[in-house]
């Protein structure tokens, strides 16, 4: 007789299913809500050479999980979007006049609006404030 507590294939497989759903859970969440701020970060444009060319973007830390996307429009406009994907939660890279998700294809302009691929919503979009050198990303 099999003592009930002992280790078969079946109990084996299924607490091999059973962790790796556990280690996965929110790996695949699209709720948009991974690379949001939660206090207001201040950048020093001087500190960041491509932001001193329209059009180019620069990517920041502000200790989101990915990088917050600083993109100068011309001499005092800016987009500022974060750069993870609503899908799958990848980083998203810059792509001609947007950004593209380089795991399933998701694009999106500038401004963070989801123009095609299977993102459910377009990236997270901040606020800003600019007071000289000093652009204020803020919080939502």
């Amino acid at each position: 007789m099999v003592p009930t507590d002992s280790l078969t294939r079946r109990r084996f497989a299924h607490a091999v299913a059973l962790t790796g759903a556990a280690a996965c859970v929110g790996c695949t969440a699209s709720d948009g809500n991974l690379d949001v701020l939660s206090a207001d970060h201040e950048v020093l444009l001087s500190e960041h050479a491509g932001l001193a060319n329209v059009g180019e973007s620069v990517l920041i830390d502000a200790g989101t999980l990915r990088p917050i996307a600083v993109t100068r429009i011309d001499a005092e406009t800016f987009e500022v979007t974060g750069t993870e994907c609503s899908h799958q939660n990848c980083g998203v890279t810059r792509s001609g006049g947007g950004w593209r998700c380089p795991c399933h294809g998701a694009v999106f302009t500038l401004e963070g609006a989801r123009t095609s691929g299977p993102a459910p919503q377009g990236l997270t979009v901040y606020d800003w404030m600019l007071d000289g050198d000093v652009l204020t990303i803020l919080a939502p």
